[in-house]
């Protein structure tokens, strides 16, 4: 049963290295896509196992980052985020924040890059400033340069986009210079207030705030449901300059 293996595909074991995380993303990809139950889930893995891929293949290259040892440090404790909730929602249905809305999106149809968004909306404002903080991650420089392989996997997960047949009206805007660049730069600004977020928890600790990162995170979710359901086909970089005002700021 698929379900079977994603679960367990998502339990990862201590200190994965990226090669490993990157290999179970793939996989788990593959069965996200053979499945109807679950396929809703792929759009976002889709982008995710994509940076992870590009990022691997930098460490290995050398000289691109700083720090390598450290940001895969960085990126266990971050795919344990995502797997985690995985494991619950596959194994018992559970449905717990910061991914909350996106598992009820998924689990109800609706359009594949919603998907992707409610994901990376998760994964960005809430999970990515809790695993900096269980790092004490401080390698500002080397964060930033996951900005520009954003910026190129977000473009290639169009085409992913468009491949699952998502609304021809909706998949426009990426076409569009405009709409296309304000919304990498969405992403970019949300690992920005990420790090200024991540100085807070560092700062005060995390469980001082994890109510309200949670319920933040939570609510752009609902934001970017509501702004899709009224989105205006005949203007969209007005859309998608809408969807640039969405943020998480502690």
């Amino acid at each position: 049963m698929s379900s079977d293996r994603i679960v367990e595909l998502a339990g990862l074991e201590d200190d994965p290295s990226i090669h490993e995380i990157r290999g179970r993303m793939a996989t788990l990809l593959d069965v996200y896509e053979g499945s109807r139950e679950f396929g809703g889930l792929a759009p976002f893995l889709h982008v995710y196992h994509a940076v992870t891929s590009t990022v691997a293949d930098r460490r290995v290259e050398g000289g691109f980052f700083d720090d390598p040892e450290a940001l895969e440090s960085l990126d266990a404790a971050f795919a344990s985020l995502y797997f985690d909730p995985v494991r619950g929602f596959i194994s018992n249905e559970e449905m717990r924040r910061p991914w909350k809305t996106y598992f009820e999106y998924c689990s109800e149809g609706g359009r594949p890059v919603i998907k992707m968004l409610l994901g990376i909306n998760a994964h960005i404002n809430a999970d990515l400033a809790h695993a900096l903080y269980l790092e004490d991650y401080g390698r500002r420089r080397d964060y930033d340069r996951i900005n520009g392989i954003l910026k190129s996997e977000l473009s290639s997960s169009m085409h992913y986009l468009a491949r699952k047949g998502d609304a021809a009206g909706l998949l426009g805007l990426f076409d569009r210079p405009l709409a296309h660049r304000e919304f990498r730069k969405l992403i970019v600004n949300w690992r920005e207030l990420t790090w200024s977020n991540y100085q807070m928890l560092e700062a005060e600790g995390f469980e001082e705030h994890r109510e309200e990162l949670y319920s933040q995170t939570e609510r752009v979710a609902k934001e970017i449901i509501e702004l899709e359901e009224g989105f205006d086909y005949l203007n969209l970089y007005s859309t998608v300059k809408k969807a640039n005002r969405l943020k998480v700021e502690l």
